[in-house]
């Protein structure tokens, strides 16, 4: 608004505003000027007549003494002025004035009869009062303008009048000093002055709704609230205390959210749930600073059961203004029909149905307004089922109340937030900015998601992983964007979780594959097509072969030559692992019973495999069956095996290793606590990674390190096997270093069954 909008008395106030912002600073100016008037006489005195001098001195201190004796008026009011008239303004003006002639004085008649030294006493004190006075009046820019125009001007003619050889030069300077000093008064003038209007147009702003929001509570039954950033309620009206049945006096400055939650310690056991997770959520919205609209909550009110609809908006002071709607009864009928039809009951987040009811509309919208742009997150938790296993059904469930709280207090109001399985959840925003909006807010999810929950005497952390396709552009078909979605969720889990994941089309070209390497590995599973290869290991000082790593190989007369990395990998996801594992182990079997005494063959064992709970008794079973020793088998397995032991892994393997089983730590050192393991369960081997061994010759740190794994491992009575020889060098230094066994390209390469006879029997 302009100050003519703002009304006649606007221009009052603005000089009100002017004039205080210098009388505030009127007793630095005086102790200033008190000051420059004793330096003026003592470097002057003898230029000018006592008498003169008295005068001048005299002028200065009574006009200074004018703007003392008004400051000090002004400060002994108990408020401030609000209103100036132009009088006021003008006579503050030529008070400038008249203080700039003053000062003008030493230049204009006393420059040319003054000493160098005098001169230079001028010139500085004229400078210095020119910036000075202009800024420290620059708020009231016509009285600024008037002092610096008189004492420029009385510069220039002095210039001017001094005759020095460079005096057109040194009035170039002034004038473009002159004209910096003038623009830059003008240009803070214009931002006080805007300022001062910003306050003004703010001040009647909240007249008028005031007056409205007067108008409004008289003509309806809802009613009005005001609070301030700390949520404490303001000028708590008849209305207001009447919805509450509290006092006014009890209800001034008290915490708007503190009173519903007070109320809600009353409220039946059955409804304490909800209305806490309500209260949350609430909670969030206030916390985060967001606007909300018809949020319907829960209170204990007159000794009953009451809902209110609470909308909430913050205002640029940071205070919040707000209607309270009492739809008790509308809730009742509503929340029963809509429970029953769309709602999850442990979280009261839209159920399954709703979703998929909520996900084709977004998507027919989508298709009809192409401007707009909507997403589907799919949401997977971390680490719930660890929650719910350890804690129970009932802490799980109280877990997911807070996680849908936050889920609805990190998306807007128009979005849908759900349930869609056991610790699956999934939010379809609608009409989103842009595609980064719908990137942030899932960001934000994952943050919120990862702080700790309290529940009761207990503090949870979960953690989430969310998935995220865009509708139309990943999927115009609800089947086809919901798979998207959990492809891309997949990833996100696959990447380390925690994470958000966009989809990407190379993901479905991907998970077709994966598929078609699943089903070809099924068949060939199923049909005994896999092949093995065996490594040979060597110990290095006898040169003896001691054992033969079995390696995997398949070949499918369609999808050719796939890595063990990857159908490994497949055989986990998909549980073949299970039958895969028994497979590679019968046909090891087989070929232990062919190999010399003091050969064993080292059998892989996956994380997967390890957590079945038939597995000792599988292994045994297939040892037992083909009428081999115990002892020709080792099983290799990584230390990932060992992270989660709440499949008794150790256990499990202290069976086999009680029966003979060797069992070796395969990709020693690339955990981080692969040192824990040691003292935890006695290995009778241990594989130094490859990582340690490919640059060994040639790093004297790595040498260090894998000596010190070497000296740990002999003083347990452990076998150390390094894997990825592939050098002479590599060798050499191992040797030198007191590793036990060498296995790689260089020792040898995997080779079939039969070729590994044949080399044995040469060996031998």
């Amino acid at each position: 608004m302009s100050l003519e909008e703002l009304g006649d008395d606007a221009f009052d106030r603005l000089r009100a505003r002017r004039l205080l912002a210098i009388t505030g600073m009127t007793p630095m100016n005086a102790i200033a000027a008190m000051l420059n008037t004793a330096l003026t006489l003592a470097v002057l005195w003898n230029l000018v007549e006592p008498w003169q001098a008295v005068l001048w001195a005299g002028s200065v201190v009574l006009l200074m003494a004018m703007a003392v004796q008004s400051w000090y008026g002004i400060s002994r009011k108990p408020a401030p002025p609000q209103k100036a008239p132009a009088r006021v303004e003008n006579r503050a003006v030529i008070h400038a004035g008249l203080l700039a002639l003053l000062w003008a004085s030493p230049p204009l008649l006393l420059y040319d009869i003054a000493s160098t030294e005098q001169q230079i006493f001028i010139t500085a004190i004229t400078s210095g009062l020119i910036c000075a006075g202009g800024f420290a009046l620059y708020t009231l820019p016509s009285a600024s303008l008037t002092f610096v125009a008189i004492l420029g001007s009385a510069s220039a003619i002095t210039l001017y009048r001094a005759g020095f050889e460079i005096s057109p030069l040194l009035l170039l300077l002034l004038v473009v000093y002159m004209t910096i000093l003038t623009t830059s008064i003008v240009h803070a003038a214009g931002v006080f002055r805007a300022q001062v209007l910003t306050d003004l147009t703010s001040e009647h702003q909240k007249q008028v709704i005031s007056l409205l929001l007067n108008d409004f509570e008289q003509s309806t039954a809802d009613v009005l609230w005001e609070a301030d950033e700390e949520l404490k309620l303001q000028r708590v009206s008849p209305k207001l205390e009447e919805l509450f049945a509290i006092r006014k006096e009890l209800l001034d400055d008290q915490s708007f959210l503190k009173l519903i939650r007070q109320s809600h310690a009353q409220l039946p056991s059955e409804q304490t749930e909800l209305a806490d997770s309500k209260a949350e959520e609430i909670s969030t919205y206030f916390t985060m600073g967001r606007a909300f609209r018809d949020f319907e909550i829960p209170v204990w009110i007159n000794r009953k059961l009451c809902w209110w609809s609470i909308t909430a908006t913050p205002t640029p002071d940071m205070q919040w203004r707000g209607v309270i709607s009492d739809v008790t009864e509308t809730h009742q009928a509503r929340q029963q029909i809509w429970q029953l039809a769309h709602e999850d009951s442990v979280t009261r987040l839209a159920n399954r149905r709703w979703f998929q009811t909520e996900l084709q509309s977004s998507i027919q919208r989508s298709l009809s307004h192409k401007e707009q742009i909507f997403a589907l997150l799919s949401i997977d938790l971390d680490r719930f089922k660890n929650v719910n296993d350890t804690f129970g059904h009932d802490i799980g469930d109280k877990l997911l109340k807070i996680i849908a709280g936050r889920l609805k207090g990190n998306t807007r109001p128009a979005d849908l937030v759900a349930r869609t399985g056991g610790d699956e959840f999934a939010v379809i925003l609608r009409q989103v900015d842009s595609q980064q909006q719908a990137i942030d807010i899932a960001n934000r999810i994952v943050e919120t998601l990862e702080q700790p929950c309290r529940i009761g005497s207990l503090t949870v952390t979960v953690g989430a992983s969310i998935g995220l396709a865009f509708i139309p552009d990943d999927g115009q078909r609800q089947e086809l964007l919901l798979k998207h979605a959990d492809l891309a969720l997949y990833r996100a889990k696959e990447n380390g979780r925690g994470q958000v994941v966009r989809f990407a089309p190379q993901m479905a070209v991907t998970a077709n594959q994966l598929y078609r390497i699943e089903q070809s590995l099924r068949r060939a599973v199923s049909n005994g097509e896999l092949r093995l290869h065996y490594q040979p290991q060597r110990h290095l000082a006898s040169g003896h072969f001691t054992c033969s790593e079995v390696l995997a190989r398949w070949s499918d007369p369609v999808l050719g030559s796939i890595s063990p990395a990857t159908f490994i990998k497949v055989a986990e996801d998909t549980g073949i692992i299970h039958a895969l594992g028994k497979q590679i182990l019968q046909q090891a079997c087989l070929h232990a019973r062919l190999m010399p005494a003091g050969m064993t063959l080292a059998v892989n064992l996956s994380p997967v495999q390890l957590a079945s709970p038939s597995i000792v008794d599988d292994i045994v079973g297939i040892i037992q069956s083909h009428h081999v020793p115990f002892t020709k088998i080792e099983l290799e397995i990584t230390e990932s095996a060992l992270l989660d032991d709440s499949y008794s892994v150790q256990d499990k393997l202290q069976q086999l290793r009680e029966l003979g089983v060797r069992i070796a730590l395969d990709d020693f050192g690339t955990g981080y606590s692969s040192l824990s393991y040691l003292r935890r369960f006695s290995f009778d081997k241990i594989k130094i990674d490859q990582s340690f061994v490919r640059d060994l010759p040639n790093d004297p740190a790595t040498q260090v390190i894998v000596k010190g794994m070497i000296d740990i491992a002999r003083s347990m009575k452990m076998q150390v096997v390094a894997e990825g020889i592939e050098d002479e060098a590599t060798l050499r230094t191992l040797t030198e270093l007191g590793c036990d066994i060498g296995q790689g390209f260089h020792i040898f390469k995997p080779i079939a069954p039969e070729q590994l006879l044949e080399t044995l029997v040469r060996a031998t």
